[in-house]
């Protein structure tokens, strides 16, 4: 099961960013930048995640799912950051992670949006 969010999530990610190409929207190029879109990506899962809730999208376990991944992937961007001071590589690669996961919890929430 564990395997089968993973290969999702990845899946994901890649059709995410042939959308973005395809719209030509430049991909983050930097550690910075990458970063900035993180943390973007966190403020809009959270408002999507309550205004999905408030509109009766999200039961209460799915959204504080969603509030506790996002929250994770919150902590993690933080990690990454302070990380990049002194393992750029590492930092690299729990940002890519990060970056995976808040894909996946979009695609979740985009889902909800047209179920009820």
């Amino acid at each position: 099961m564990k395997q089968l969010f993973v290969r999702f999530l990845l899946g994901l990610a890649v059709v995410c960013l042939t959308a973005c190409a395809s719209l030509g929207v430049p991909p983050a190029d930097t550690f910075n930048k990458k970063l900035a879109a993180g943390y973007a990506t966190v403020q809009t899962v959270a408002e999507s995640a309550s205004t999905l809730w408030k509109a009766g999208k999200l039961t209460g376990p799915q959204a504080q799912h969603v509030h506790d991944v996002n929250a994770e992937a919150l902590a993690a961007l933080d990690v990454a950051s302070s990380m990049s001071k002194t393992d750029m590589t590492g930092a690299n690669n729990r940002l890519t992670a990060t970056i995976t996961v808040l894909a996946g919890l979009q695609a979740f929430l985009a889902t909800q949006q047209g179920l009820k």
